[in-house]
């Protein structure tokens, strides 16, 4: 039996690159899978999450990525398909900048001229807060986001359409930050307007005025001679 030199995984992160003297050895990670997972099931207790984890397909780095843009940790993907923590977190880079992108977007967004963002953190200090608010992001459907405010154990949920450009609340936590009122009181969702507006457009209507159809000049009609 010869002792192999582990070089580490491919450009795809799909095969085990070993190194046998002067000649390197490239095995598929799916065959080291399905020769280890007999003894993985005979060792582990059969409460032992690796038990299923044995089982799962291992996703494709794009799998990978959506899952991370959906809110999934590498270490739990790596966790439940029993895959190397590093071949996992060498894909989560590009989502984890697009999260961090959309959460910026939504917390730039304005009601009445001022931004979500400072909205919210007057709403924590109101509860005594004094500590940094944690934000985060994450896709719930497509161009559809939401993003969570954290102070400690409070929390609010707000939705950002990226592609209509838009922030709502989704409980009453995020409506009290944004100055709302009951969720009763407005049909409207609480729509809200981005601060990257077009140069030289108009400026955003305010948010009582939003969904108000605008009132146009009557035409006259002309003089009969």
């Amino acid at each position: 039996m010869r002792t192999l030199t582990t070089l580490g995984l491919s450009e795809d992160g799909r095969t085990l690159l070993l190194r046998d003297g002067t000649e390197t050895v490239a095995v598929p990670l799916e065959e080291i899978r399905l020769a280890v997972a007999p003894a993985v099931r005979a060792a582990a207790p059969d409460d032992e999450p690796a038990v299923e984890a044995a089982a799962l397909p291992r996703p494709s780095p794009r799998e990978i990525q959506q899952r991370i843009r959906e809110g999934a940790r590498s270490a739990d993907i790596a966790r439940r398909c029993g895959m190397p923590l590093a071949a996992v977190a060498r894909y989560e880079g590009p989502p984890l900048a697009e999260r961090e992108h959309q959460a910026t977007r939504a917390r730039r967004a304005l009601v009445d001229g001022r931004a979500v963002e400072r909205l919210v953190e007057e709403h924590f200090a109101r509860m005594g807060a004094d500590e940094p608010v944690e934000w985060d992001c994450w896709l719930v459907e497509p161009g559809k986001w939401e993003l969570r405010a954290r102070v400690g154990r409070a929390s609010l949920r707000l939705r950002w359409d990226a592609q209509a450009a838009r922030v709502r609340a989704l409980d009453e936590s995020g409506r009290s930050a944004l100055r709302l009122g009951p969720a009763e009181l407005d049909v409207l969702g609480a729509v809200l307007r981005p601060t990257a507006a077009v140069p030289g457009g108009r400026a955003p209507r305010p948010l009582h005025e939003v969904g108000r159809p605008e009132r146009r000049p009557a035409s006259v009609p002309p003089a009969r001679s």
